[in-house]
């Protein structure tokens, strides 16, 4: 792999980079958080970097505001997996000890069926029409058993961790972000009109052959929160939160400012 595309942008007062990780032709497609973060551990140990995936506000200025000045990289690499993980249930489905999402398109076990599991804090047991998101993810958040993939976040680390998006939208469509989280950008509540100010366009997980009682419709999710750019249908630009990775080239990274020089005297393998 290597990192291409890069540019830097002024976002809060500081100097940002961010870059394409190319995927190469003869390497496997990277599909979920389970191979994303592992990845990335991987390249920074054996390189001595520490390239990381869009922290949520930086991908929402650079989806937004810099749309313009970064618009080769983003047609390129969008959709493109931000550093939150996400799960919601089918609509109407109360939360119980688990989410389960059920992946068809992983390369880790020759594209067989997998889960992904997430255990679902006590406080959250019950409630419905929720959408839990992991804030600081990590390797240390998931294990392997067999085909199934979990995370668990420690009890004592949900308070900082863990965020409720209250009224997650059932469908698709444009809707505005929770109020009450403005920095992770997640949609909720009621459908809104196109043009609407502010509008991110919301693409749930659908039910898949063999899996739920009616295939295409809303199903439960569970992995990374992915942002895209697009054209709306009055011809303005929008932002979206998509449940599947771009499958072209690559995944859109930040770089640390020292790690730049690095970068262009190594290749990474």
């Amino acid at each position: 792999m290597a990192i291409r595309n890069m540019a830097t942008i002024n976002f809060n007062g500081s100097k940002r980079t961010v870059g394409i990780l190319k995927r190469q032709h003869d390497h496997p497609r990277i599909n979920t958080f389970a191979e994303i973060y592992p990845m990335l551990d991987a390249i920074n140990t054996e390189h001595g970097i520490k390239v990381k995936l869009i922290p949520p506000d930086l991908a929402e200025h650079i989806t937004t505001v810099d749309a313009g000045s970064l618009s080769d990289v983003l047609w390129t690499a969008s959709p493109f997996p931000v550093n939150l993980v996400i799960a919601y249930e089918i609509p109407g489905k109360p939360f119980y000890n688990e989410v389960v999402f059920k992946h068809g398109y992983y390369s880790r076990l020759d594209g067989a069926f997998v889960r992904m599991i997430l255990s679902v804090p006590s406080d959250y047991r019950g409630e419905t029409n929720l959408a839990l998101v992991i804030k600081g993810f990590s390797v240390a958040d998931f294990k392997w058993d067999g085909r199934d993939c979990v995370i668990v976040i420690p009890e004592n680390e949900v308070g900082d961790r863990v965020l409720a998006i209250k009224e997650f939208p059932p469908l698709d469509g444009r809707y505005l972000p929770d109020p009450e989280h403005p920095k992770i950008v997640i949609p909720r509540g009621n459908v809104v009109a196109v043009g609407t100010p502010g509008t991110r366009f919301l693409e749930r997980e659908k039910m898949i052959e063999g899996y739920g009682s009616f295939p295409g419709d809303p199903g439960s999710y569970v992995g990374a929160v992915f942002r895209s750019v697009g054209y709306d249908t009055d011809g303005l630009v929008i932002c979206g939160l998509v449940h599947r990775i771009s499958d072209r080239v690559g995944i859109l990274i930040e770089v640390p400012p020292e790690d730049i020089k690095k970068l262009e005297q190594v290749k990474l393998d």
